[in-house]
């Protein structure tokens, strides 16, 4: 018998939530960009392959250091698509504070804006 309460997750109920209206607006943009649900469902899944591609699986936490953008929303749903958790590091963090956390959370990668 099927478990009649099964685990929900928070990529489970963005993935479902998204697939419900493809076409409609999710964000909009400061110069009027605008990403629909079916454009996120896009980026998770072209972000969950690329994790793939380089051996990150389910379980896997990998650090992420930027600034607040975009791009953060959409790899951090491309990891929970595959069940990895994205751990966020600050941008004004000492290095010292970033090799206490990645040993600590058990890190396998490393995301990082090389403008920061």
């Amino acid at each position: 018998m099927a478990d009649p309460h099964p685990a929900t997750f928070g990529s489970s109920m963005m993935l479902n939530a998204l697939l419900l209206e493809p076409n409609r607006v999710l964000i909009e943009m400061d110069k009027g960009d605008k990403l629909t649900c079916g454009d996120m469902l896009g980026y998770m899944s072209r972000y969950a392959r690329a994790f793939q591609s380089v051996g990150i699986k389910q379980g896997a936490r990998i650090a992420m250091l930027s600034a607040n953008r975009l791009e953060v929303l959409l790899v951090g749903n491309g990891a929970g698509a595959i069940g990895a958790t994205i751990v966020p590091l600050h941008p004004m963090g000492a290095i010292s504070d970033y090799l206490y956390i990645a040993e600590d959370a058990g890190i396998e990668a490393l995301i990082f804006d090389p403008a920061r």
